[in-house]
């Protein structure tokens, strides 16, 4: 395994690098990433470009030279040994500065934009569609990655170069994969330090924001015969006045010319009096006023689960209480958002962690599992930094510090989150008044007025009808299948990469199940207990040339990936983007030149061995395609690219094949799913008889109903119609039943528990 350190494109690493010197700090996408290390001789210039790989797991850092000093020079004073210090690819793309202003794009339009013009050597492969809608937004002479982080604030999402130079921007809850290993009692890792803070700790918040509009509120007396003044019980708004049920007109007193109206408003005082003209109402008649007033924005969000944890410790209830006080918090939604932004912050003692380890592929924004009894940590943490050191000439030793919350990890990801927390509105959405008792928090008032948006949308809407064909195809595990006819481009010679998105199905009984195959030339399957393999006719040996170490989850989705570089001799599993493991094999891949190309089965003349779950995407390329570079959002046209098969067309028999080779499938009994909300969503029920969803994982987010499930049992839950379900950023479903007015019945009937 040979190791290199480019300086400008020259390899330093044989003959100028300074043995035990090299440290590569790899940090959250918010965070650059950096390297230092000594080279021995000629002087490596600021600005120039670094590139550390090693041939077995790739580049392990890429960037520009930031500082280089003098470390010492030999006693024989016949060498200078420098000290260089690296940071990732942001150095350089704050060469150029933006100017430009955008509106009612979406945000990962403008990214692109901004990369196109902005960012000259740079791809943007790795963008991520589906981004909210900014309203407008202005950079003046601003640094590209400001810039970026300035989008990343607005919408939630986040932003990183790789070590490519393909930039990415994507929602960070869709950041977390599984680390490599699970720390077990036995297990590859040393030098563990665990500690717990508490400091800060609340898990029940009230907030008090502003104030917000009533609904019309009326408010009438009878006249006495002599008053010709009234106060009011609120400072009115939107003022309306009857007398004995004929409308009248009302001014406001100092800006209204007084002859024109029959009364006037102080508002200040919050009365109403007649004016110098109207004669005073007769006793007994009836004087109404229709009006709206300020309520108070106030609400509380709490943390159950960490209120029970601290409990069982503790004892008591485990409650510990904060206030918010904000002013600019003026919906109920604004100050739920504020509330749970706190929780994520403080619900749950803070914890910080670190241990060594050799066993490859851990990176920034992994989940690591801890299961270590005699110490007492149970627990998934998230990686924030990864320091990598050579251990020997072979092996590197990573040095993986870890973090968060004792509980609510979803919540947690979530909080990696820039987004704006807060939306000053001018108008009112909603207001909740809670009553708390000892054990709940009752639902006892709710008004609703019209709502004005803000300066950008941060929700997308989902349809999602039971009658409607979905974007994803379900394989049965018995006679499923996608069958494609043969071509030449399918012929594999030295190089190939496949990749497919999955969801195995749990429970399934049939055998090992094929994603993507072809008799006797190449096939890619996924076993019973989650592990990837790959069979391929090379050296003419048909045989499995690799299992991967990892395994994919059963009920989620999972993306994989293959790859054979016969110059190298090496066959490469790739889980979720991170890569996996890798095996030797050489010689060209033999091709039958007659048998199909299926999806979800083997087919030798009788068609066996089902994939059973569901599968959403496939890819075929003839080339090796980088770790950066999967599973990336395609066109279809990309050099290389010979099958890509989204299965996303929701109803028909046809798989298209979405390249210029048009090599479409033929589907048999496969069932067309739908693909689900996710979390932050609104979901639309249009079905009269409502909506069920399995309580297993759903697209990576799982539910619990409003009544008593069990979730192994895939029990559903009911939605009535027509409903709305709104997917909430704190982990719960709300839902508002349509059923009658919108103005009397927009009321919350049910929350359901989901997390991510």
């Amino acid at each position: 395994m040979a190791r290199h350190i480019y300086i400008a494109g020259v390899d330093r690493f044989a003959n100028d690098y300074e043995k035990g010197t090299l440290s590569i700090q790899q940090a959250l996408t918010y965070q650059i990433d950096t390297a230092d290390f000594h080279v021995r001789g000629v002087q490596p210039t600021e600005g120039d470009e670094v590139i550390i790989s090693d041939d077995s797991l790739g580049r392990l850092f890429a960037g520009i030279i930031t500082k280089v000093d003098l470390a010492y020079t030999t006693p024989d004073r016949s060498t200078n040994v420098w000290s260089v210090q690296c940071d990732d690819y942001t150095a350089l793309l704050d060469r150029r500065l933006v100017v430009e202003t955008y509106a009612n794009m979406t945000a990962d339009a403008i990214f692109r934009d901004i990369v196109t013009k902005y960012c000259p050597g740079f791809i943007a492969n790795g963008v991520k569609a589906g981004a909210p809608t900014i309203e407008a937004i202005s950079f003046d002479y601003t640094p590209v990655s400001e810039s970026f982080k300035q989008l990343c604030d607005y919408v939630g999402w986040q932003w990183q170069p790789d070590y490519f130079k393909d930039l990415s921007f994507y929602n960070a809850e869709n950041v977390a994969s599984p680390a490599p290993i699970t720390l077990k009692p036995g297990g590859y890792f040393r030098n563990l330090k665990h500690t717990i803070d508490q400091q800060g700790l609340r898990n029940r918040v009230y907030v008090r924001g502003g104030t917000m509009l009533s609904d019309p509120w009326t408010y009438s007396i009878k006249a006495d015969g002599a008053a010709r003044q009234w106060v009011l019980p609120h400072k009115p708004h939107q003022i309306s006045m009857t007398v004995n049920g004929t409308a009248v007109r009302v001014g406001i007193e100092n800006v209204h010319d007084e002859a024109q109206f029959d009364y006037m408003m102080n508002y200040e005082e919050k009365y109403v009096r007649a004016s110098n003209q109207t004669a005073t109402i007769a006793s007994g008649t009836t004087i109404s006023w229709t009006y709206k007033y300020d309520l108070d924005v106030i609400t509380m969000v709490e943390d159950i689960q960490s209120q029970q944890a601290i409990a069982k410790v503790q004892g008591g209830d485990g409650v510990y209480e904060y206030a918010i006080t904000d002013d600019s918090l003026t919906t109920i939604d604004a100050a739920e958002a504020a509330g749970n932004a706190d929780l994520r912050l403080h619900a749950n003692p803070i914890v910080k962690g670190s241990f060594e380890t050799e066993i490859s592929g851990w990176a920034p924004g992994q989940l690591v599992t801890i299961d270590l009894p005699d110490r007492g940590i149970n627990g998934t943490f998230l990686v924030q930094k990864v320091t990598i050191t050579p251990a020997t000439d072979t092996l590197w030793t990573y040095k993986v510090e870890y973090g968060g919350r004792l509980l609510g990890i979803a919540d947690f990801l979530k909080a990696m989150l820039s987004a704006q927390q807060k939306k000053k509105l001018n108008d009112t959405a909603l207001l909740h008044k809670f009553a708390y008792g000892a054990e709940t928090a009752k639902l006892t008032d709710e008004v609703v007025t019209t709502s004005r948006a803000t300066g950008w949308k941060v929700e997308q809407s989902v349809e999602i009808d039971s009658l409607k064909p979905g974007s994803a195809l379900a394989f049965n595990g018995a006679d499923s299948s996608v069958v494609i006819p043969n071509s030449s481009v399918f012929n594999m010679t030295n190089t190939l990469t496949i990749e497919a998105t999955v969801i195995p199905r749990k429970g399934r009984t049939a055998p090992t199940g094929h994603v993507l195959s072809k008799e006797l030339d190449y096939k890619f399957r996924v076993s019973p207990d989650g592990h990837i393999d790959f069979l391929s006719t090379t050296n003419n040996a048909w045989a499995v040339k690799g299992t991967s170490v990892g395994t994919i989850p059963d009920d989620a989705r999972s993306n994989i990936a293959v790859t054979y570089d016969a110059s190298i001799g090496k066959l490469r599993f790739y889980i979720n983007g991170v890569f996996d493991s890798e095996f030797a094999d050489s010689g060209e891949i033999v091709n039958s030149n007659s048998y199909l190309l299926c999806i979800g089965v083997r087919d030798n003349g009788t068609p066996t061995y089902p994939f059973d779950g569901i599968i959403s995407e496939v890819r075929l390329w003839n080339v090796v395609r980088p770790v950066a570079s999967l599973h990336v959002p395609l066109t279809g046209n990309e050099s290389g690219l010979v099958g890509y098969w989204k299965l996303n067309d929701g109803n028909g028999t046809v798989a298209k094949d979405l390249t210029i080779n048009q090599n479409h499938g033929t589907i048999s009994k496969c069932k067309w799913v739908q693909e689900f909300a996710t979390v932050g969503s609104n979901v639309n029920v249009s079905d009269p008889n409502g909506m069920e969803y399995q309580t297993s994982v759903d697209g990576g987010v799982t539910w619990s109903a409003w009544q008593s499930v069990n979730p192994a049992q895939r029990d559903p839950i009911t939605v009535p119609h027509p409903c709305r379900l709104r997917l909430k950023a704190n982990g719960r479903v709300q839902a508002r039943n349509w059923k009658k007015p919108f103005d009397e019945t927009d009321v919350v009937c049910g929350f359901v528990e989901v997390s991510a």
